[in-house]
């Protein structure tokens, strides 16, 4: 591991800012990361505004994180906020997942309120909306429901928000579903509904 890589990782702000000022090369991966997405994934949050004045913000690790995504799946609402004045909030990783996305299958509320006011809002609203609801996290989907489109369902299953959050027995996060969903329409590619599904 390079020296600013490690020094970026335990948030050692005085050996990143020397290595900076030797001219280390901010955006070279170290063990497949960066300096700007290790002191991200950690929350130091000093390290990243002094990374980010020379880093490529958008530089991803080997699994395609990029630092936004890494601090976004950690909670660290810091970074995310220092982070969004130069991130792109609607890129994807690998696994076609957006900040906004992980913030909300890990139910970092406030990182999710950040994320909304630069994400777009279309299908990844909508999705993050669903990861919300199957992991029960109430506030998450609180913050979503206004931005996402309720009744949208994943297309290999038919599952929309409300499926989600049925078959998992977060009886919040329904409640909250229901005041806007179209329970009609709510079944999945088996015709299972909602109700169905939270009596099994």
């Amino acid at each position: 591991m390079s020296r600013l890589v490690r020094a970026s990782s335990v948030g050692n702000v005085d050996e990143v800012s020397l290595a900076l000022r030797n001219g280390a090369n901010v955006d070279r991966r170290s063990d497949g990361e960066t300096a700007l997405t290790v002191a991200s994934r950690n929350g130091h949050v000093e390290c990243v505004r002094l990374l980010l004045d020379k880093a490529d913000v958008e530089r991803a690790n080997d699994n395609g994180y990029t630092a936004l995504m890494d601090a976004s799946t950690e909670g660290h609402v810091e970074c995310v906020r220092l982070l969004l004045e130069k991130a792109d909030a609607n890129r994807f990783n690998k696994d076609s997942n957006t900040a906004l996305m992980l913030a909300s299958e890990k139910g970092h509320v406030e990182c999710v309120r950040l994320l909304l006011e630069k994400a777009h809002v279309n299908w990844t609203t909508s999705y993050s909306l669903m990861l919300a609801s199957e992991f029960g996290h109430v506030e998450c989907v609180r913050a979503l429901l206004d931005k996402a489109d309720i009744d949208r369902a994943r297309p290999y299953d038919g599952k929309t928000a409300l499926i989600f959050a049925s078959e998992n027995g977060h009886v919040e996060c329904v409640r909250l579903l229901l005041d806007k969903a179209d329970v009609d329409r709510a079944s999945n590619t088996y015709g299972w509904t909602a109700l169905m599904l939270a009596s099994r």
